[in-house]
C-alpha cells in the first residue's frame, strides 16, 4: 500500500509539473502574440506616418539599386510608392548627371546634403552610407524633402531685389535706407545719393 501510495505521490507531482509547465508555455504563446500585435501595429503606423510625409524614403544596394522608395514626395515626381524598387538609379537617372554624382558620392561611403531639381520638383536630400556589421559599405539610405516652395520664394525674393536694386541705381534721385537708430544707420543708399553725399 505504501509503494503505491508512493506512485500516486509520484504520479500527482509529475501532474503538478506538467501543469505549471503547460501555464508557462501558454503565457509565453499569449507574449509572443501580443508582441507580434504591437509589432504590426507598429508597422502600420510607420507606414501610415511615411506615406503621407512630404519625403522621399528610399535605399539603394551598392550597385545603386533601390531597395527602398516610401513618402509621399514621390507623387510629385510621377511615382508611387514601391514602384521603383528593383530599379537602377544609373537607368532611371541616366540623364541627370547632378544625380547621378550624387547617388555616387552616397555609394562610395560620402554623408552629406545636396539640392537637386527634376522636372520642376526642388528636393533637398541627405544621404547617409549604410555598412554592415564589419565597416563595409552596401549601399546609402536618403531622406528627400520637396523643397520647391522655399526655391521659387527665394528666387522671387532675388528678382524682387534685383528688380529693386535696378530702379534704385537708374532714377535721378535720391534713395536710401536706414535704421531707426540714433547714429540712422545707413542700410542701402543708391549711386545718386552716395554721389551727392560723398
Amino acid at each position: 500500500m505504501s509503494e503505491r501510495r508512493h506512485l500516486t505521490t509520484d504520479l500527482m507531482d509529475e501532474i503538478a509539473l506538467l501543469r505549471a509547465r503547460i501555464a508557462e508555455l501558454e503565457h509565453a504563446e499569449a507574449t509572443r502574440r501580443d508582441t507580434e500585435q504591437a509589432l504590426r501595429e507598429s508597422r502600420v503606423r510607420l507606414r501610415t506616418v511615411v506615406s503621407n510625409a512630404p519625403i522621399i524614403l528610399f535605399a539603394m544596394d551598392s550597385t545603386g539599386i533601390v531597395t527602398l522608395s516610401e513618402g509621399k514626395a514621390l507623387e510629385s515626381l510621377g511615382f508611387k510608392p514601391g514602384q521603383l524598387v528593383g530599379q537602377s538609379v544609373f537607368e532611371l537617372y541616366a540623364d541627370q548627371p547632378d544625380i547621378l554624382a550624387a547617388v555616387r558620392r552616397g555609394l562610395a561611403g560620402e554623408t552629406f546634403t545636396n539640392q537637386a531639381e527634376l522636372g520642376g520638383t526642388y528636393l533637398e536630400t541627405r544621404f547617409t552610407p549604410m555598412v554592415d556589421s564589419s565597416g563595409n559599405i552596401i549601399g546609402c539610405i536618403g531622406v528627400a524633402t520637396d523643397v520647391t516652395d522655399r526655391v521659387r520664394a527665394e528666387s522671387a525674393l532675388r528678382e524682387s531685389e534685383q528688380k529693386f536694386r535696378m530702379l534704385a541705381k537708374n532714377i535721378p534721385g535720391l534713395i536710401y535706407l536706414c535704421h531707426n537708430d540714433a547714429a540712422y544707420t545707413m542700410v542701402y543708399m543708391n549711386d545718386f545719393a552716395e554721389a551727392l553725399t560723398g
